[in-house]
Formats: structure tokens, C-alpha cells, sequence
């Protein structure tokens, strides 16, 4: 589990990992990501954990503007409860995404908003060949029903 702590003085992200020496855990500074996205490594990392937490980067970024975008609540009041209950039956097919995104979530078995919906953005990320506009594609065509993937 990639963790990201912003440190208020140094106005950075400081990018931790779990870390287990002899029995004991703790939480490891490996890099640190400035607010203009500069990375600074400070541990050697192999390839695959330097891909992990660039996409636990992206993803955490993309959620920090998606949250500020729901709380300000610009679509909630076009959209009552019965049909948000109503877009959760629609199969996955009737949002007209891309060949891809849609090729994606039919190889995880999603076939209906409902299903779709129950999955973190972490989740969708882990489909082979689902990517960071895949991923704004979807969360566009719920935003535009009323609803949002799983926090």
C-alpha cells in the first residue's frame, strides 16, 4: 500500500511504503512528489514499485479533483434517488463508452451501472489495459447519471 503525506512546510507529497525488518513494520519515505510533479527518489526502487506508485500517484491525484468536484455538488440536484435506482439496473453498454473501456470492464464480468459502481477506481485500474482516460471516460458518463465509483 503506497501512502501519500503532504508535508505542509516543504509543500510536497512524501510517497511512504510499508516496511518489515526483523518482525517490525513501518512506513518508509522512498520518494517525494513536489507540487509541480517532480519526483525526488530517495531509495534505490526496483521498476515495478516505481510503476506502482506512479499509478497510486495518478490515482490519488485524479481522486483529490473528483472529490472536490462532488463536494461542490454541481450534479446532485438535477438527479433524485429513484432515478439513480433506475441508472444502477442500465447495462453497462447503454453509457456508449469506448471500445476499449467497454472491452475492459466486460472481461471483469461488469455488465450493469450497478456493478460498475461498486468498484474503487484502484479496482479499475487493475483491468489489463484500463487506464487513466478510461478510467475519466467512466467516471464522466456516471458523473453525468448522478453517481460515483466507490470511495
Amino acid at each position: 500500500m503506497v501512502q501519500f503525506e503532504y508535508d505542509g512546510v516543504m509543500k510536497r507529497y512524501n510517497v511512504k511504503v510499508p516496511f518489515t525488518l526483523a518482525g517490525e513494520s513501518s512506513m518508509v519515505t522512498i520518494a517525494s512528489i513536489s507540487e509541480d510533479n517532480r519526483v525526488t527518489l530517495h531509495r534505490e526502487l526496483s521498476i515495478k514499485l516505481l510503476q506502482q506508485v506512479l499509478l497510486s500517484w495518478a490515482e490519488h491525484e485524479h481522486m483529490e479533483t473528483m472529490k472536490a468536484e462532488r463536494e461542490a455538488g454541481e450534479f446532485d440536484r438535477y438527479f433524485d434517488d429513484e432515478t439513480k435506482n433506475k441508472n444502477l439496473e442500465k447495462s453497462v453498454d447503454e453509457m456508449e463508452l469506448s471500445v476499449r473501456t467497454d472491452n475492459c470492464l466486460q472481461s471483469k464480468g461488469i455488465r450493469t451501472i450497478g456493478m460498475l459502481v461498486e468498484n474503487k477506481p484502484s479496482d479499475l485500474f487493475r483491468i489489463k489495459n484500463f487506464g487513466r482516460r478510461s478510467l475519466t471516460e467512466v467516471e464522466e458518463k456516471l458523473m453525468e447519471l448522478g453517481l460515483t465509483l466507490k470511495q
